[in-house]
């Protein structure tokens, strides 16, 4: 795969190139930015202590703009969430402002997509969310490299105006189907596919996305990010609380909170057979999870949870 990274950074230099000459990274469809604020401490340099899993009292009410798309503005509510909506793409400063506070982070936008950051902690100089989904990304395919266990990587083209590239990394466990439900692997995609793509975004500027789902010829897109989006999560297990209905989960790209309800599935997958019915109480720390839920773009703090697989820890 080292030739497909070599391309994949000589592209984004000339991809800002033509980002410039249009005038901004802005592209077609409506894009969203939500997210939820825990903590704040401007004097911070340490990183934050606080519990993850418990919504903090902010100090201040927080301003959340982007600086290549003033006008797109919110202010965290009590809870500390916030949504940003507009016609933006591209690699995007998001700036935190309050009282003695003002922090940046670059967040890379596929045109018409969502990008979900949970739990961040804001302190001096540092922008630090536990979790950043990529939801909703439909592009093309320009180039793609399958290695032999299934994994592999993919440059994708989303529908900006000023094309914007994303490298998209695929796991052997990441999803990869045909509208209709058609199980694919790397080796069935190809150059030209239209493709939507769900996972975790790096918060940095080499756009890379570590897919957890990719398919091929997707529905065609809402005019407009509704409410709640379904998402895929994995990880392996930090902790569960059964009785409160919060597991804890790590993944590539930092933690993830999910929220248990009374109406989540839990099955069981030991080995490779078929998963088997299960309860909240057969999830146990160490054990890997992935499953399916519904994450609110306004209250993003906790994904409700629709349906778990738990696989546990191979011993010895």
């Amino acid at each position: 795969m080292k030739r497909l990274r070599i391309l994949c950074l000589l592209a984004f230099p000339l991809l800002a190139g033509c980002v410039a000459v249009d005038g901004g990274p802005v592209g077609t469809g409506v894009a969203a930015i939500s997210g939820n604020v825990v903590a704040v401490d401007p004097t911070a340099a340490a990183a934050l202590a606080t519990d993850s899993a418990s919504v903090a009292t902010l100090p201040f009410p927080v301003t959340v703009t982007l600086d290549e798309a003033p006008t797109v503005t919110d202010t965290t509510d009590a809870n500390g969430n916030f949504e940003l909506r507009g016609s933006f793409s591209g690699s995007l400063t998001l700036r935190f402002k309050g009282a003695s506070l003002d922090v940046t982070t670059t967040v890379d936008v596929p045109a018409g997509s969502v990008v979900v950051l949970q739990d961040i902690r804001l302190r001096a100089g540092r922008v630090e969310p536990d979790n950043v989904r990529q939801l909703d990304f439909r592009g093309r395919i320009v180039m793609v490299d399958c290695a032999a266990d299934g994994s592999g990587e993919l440059l994708v083209d989303d529908r900006a105006p000023a094309v914007n590239q994303f490298l998209v990394r695929l796991a052997t466990d990441t999803e990869l189907s045909r509208r209709g439900g058609r199980t694919l692997t790397c080796s069935d995609l190809r150059v030209g596919d239209a493709v939507g793509v769900q996972g975790e975004i790096r918060l940095s500027t080499d756009r890379t996305i570590d897919a957890l789902a990719v398919v091929v010829d997707p529905a065609a897109p809402e005019p407009e990010p509704g409410p709640e989006r379904p998402l895929r999560f994995t990880g392996t297990v930090v902790s569960v609380d059964c009785s409160a209905g919060n597991l804890v989960l790590m993944t590539p790209t930092g933690g993830a909170r999910i929220h248990l309800l009374p109406t989540t599935k839990y099955f069981v997958q030991p080995a490779r057979p078929e998963p088997q019915p299960a309860t909240c109480a057969d999830i146990t720390a160490g054990g890997f999870v992935q499953g399916n839920g519904m994450v609110r773009l306004h209250d993003p703090g906790a994904v409700n949870a629709e349906r778990v697989i738990f696989r546990p820890a191979i011993s010895g």
